[in-house]
């Protein structure tokens, strides 16, 4: 949904997705079956943050605290719900992430020892020309974020029909493991497009 900047005459809302899935199963053997999901998404944009001020809290002295902190600059503050902005929103938005699942599963005579795998993958990186969204380029902000996990579960699982059906269990070890990084930096200062 793109919004109208008044402060520069530019549109923003922009956004580009692309998403992926797949999965492959396979019979390895007559008691082995596998199967193989994977995913990868992408969205891409101007990562804006749209603020709209509620018009009915906006006393006389509250906009005339704006325009003097602000160097005679002001949001729009008698528009609650509006299609137009008027902040600084040079930005861009990068998210990319991806995993693979595995399942596969040995039957033997009627036990099931199953292995879960799985492994994901997520990077970000977001910048905000002016970080408190008001029509100043008071200060800009570059954030990194960035997640990859593994994981593993061993399982052992009972017949079904154990006791005339009266028990039924699952055994299992589970491992897990992420490695997670945030990197934000700030710069107080006027701001430079990226």
């Amino acid at each position: 949904l793109f919004r109208s900047n008044v402060l520069n005459n530019t549109r923003v809302g922009r956004s580009e997705t692309l998403s992926l899935r797949g999965a492959l199963k396979a019979a390895l053997a007559p008691n082995v079956k596998w199967t193989l999901r994977g995913d990868y998404q992408r969205g891409k944009g101007d990562g804006q943050a749209v603020v709209s001020v509620d018009a009915a809290t906006v006393t006389p002295a509250a906009a005339a605290g704006f325009l003097s902190r602000l160097g005679g600059r002001t949001p729009l503050v008698n528009q609650t719900y509006s299609y137009q902005l008027a902040q600084q929103t040079g930005g861009s938005l990068n998210d990319q992430q991806g995993g693979v699942a595995s399942d596969m599963t040995l039957d033997l005579d009627g036990y099931t020892v199953r292995l879960l795998s799985g492994y994901r993958e997520w990077r970000n990186r977001q910048y905000e020309a002016d970080a408190v969204l008001t029509p100043a380029l008071l200060f800009d902000r570059t954030s990194r974020y960035a997640s990859s996990s593994h994981s593993q579960e061993l399982q052992l699982i009972s017949p079904d029909k154990l006791l005339d059906g009266h028990l039924r269990y699952v055994f299992g070890v589970y491992y897990f493991r992420e490695r997670y990084s945030i990197d934000s930096s700030v710069n107080l200062g006027r701001s430079e497009e990226h």
